[in-house]
């Protein structure tokens, strides 16, 4: 870190179900207890950072605001100001912001709501902050939440190709008017390879090489995706043989709580050129961490990365 720089603290978090009981068939909670101690898992989960808590939560996956403004208080109470994309619809669940509100104020948002039905949930909901303390600059941060595998992949996959287009065609003819320093963070479902990433329709792309996002003319939308590093295994294969091994970080960022299904790696991090060039704001790679979910209350990892800003 660089002199008189400071970091912050962001996470993101499928919270896998966060109803209220009863309100969506065999889907949440089953008592107020079984609720109470899915939030209190939550918060559990995102306080095993090792750096405090974050200062700006991710939230995908949350039945409705309040629920979300519940977790953010059992994390620390009257810390955080929350953003929330949901619709009235009980049934479908929302994104959902929660940042400090002493080190950052909200100054716009966007989400896909011209595409989408009135009734059908977000896939991808952004939010222009500003630091309130140093530089006061300017960033946008993309939480995403694209549909699902379910159902096949084929036949889902041209969702999550639609979401990449928005997005990219958001940052290009929108975003950057303000700022060009973007984060994207969330449950993409798919994977870093995925064709949503890559096709030529799409004007994202996110790439695993840093020098081809900071190339100097870039006309499409490239973010550098540092997940990347975390694909493969950690350890050499005889290693992991050993008696008493233990993966030093989860495999991936989603395994099913039954466990019928390989990890994958469908919760990412993705920067702008702006984020990896720094200047006011500059994502420190290095932090990038995988946090498994206390007492198994989501099927999603956690991610924590730090930033750091003048």
């Amino acid at each position: 870190m660089g002199p008189n720089m400071a970091t912050f603290l962001v996470a993101s978090l499928n919270c896998h179900n966060l109803f209220e009981v009863g309100v969506h068939g065999n889907r949440g909670p089953k008592s107020q207890q079984s609720l109470s101690a899915k939030i209190a898992d939550l918060a559990a989960t995102l306080n095993n950072t090792s750096g405090g808590v974050p200062d700006i939560i991710a939230l995908c996956e949350v039945g409705e605001e309040t629920l979300g403004i519940r977790l953010a208080n059992k994390l620390k109470p009257g810390f955080y100001s929350t953003l929330w994309s949901g619709t009235t619809d009980p049934s479908q669940t929302g994104l959902m912001l929660c940042y400090n509100r002493n080190l950052v104020q909200h100054t716009a948002m966007a989400d896909d709501r011209t595409t989408r039905g009135a009734g059908q949930r977000c896939k991808w909901f952004a939010v222009e902050l500003q630091l309130r303390v140093g530089s006061r600059a300017h960033f946008w941060l993309v939480l995403n939440h694209w549909k699902s595998q379910i159902g096949g992949e084929a036949q889902t996959d041209i969702s999550r190709s639609n979401s990449a287009s928005e997005v990219g065609a958001f940052f290009l003819g929108t975003a950057r008017r303000s700022s060009e320093a973007m984060l994207l963070i969330g449950d993409f479902n798919c994977e870093p390879a995925a064709n949503p990433f890559k096709k030529p329709a799409n004007q994202l792309r996110a790439t695993r090489e840093r020098a081809i996002v900071l190339r100097d003319r870039n006309r499409l939308a490239y973010f550098y995706n540092p997940m990347w590093r975390l694909h493969g295994e950690a350890d050499d294969y005889e290693t992991t043989q050993k008696a008493g091994y233990k993966p030093p970080r989860p495999p991936g960022t989603y395994c099913p709580i039954n466990q019928r299904v390989g990890w994958l790696v469908l919760d990412q991090v993705m920067v702008s050129k702006r984020l990896l060039t720094g200047g006011p704001l500059r994502i420190l790679e290095s932090s990038l961490r995988i946090v498994e979910s206390h007492a198994r209350c989501s099927d999603h990892c956690a991610l924590v990365v730090q930033f750091e800003h003048i």
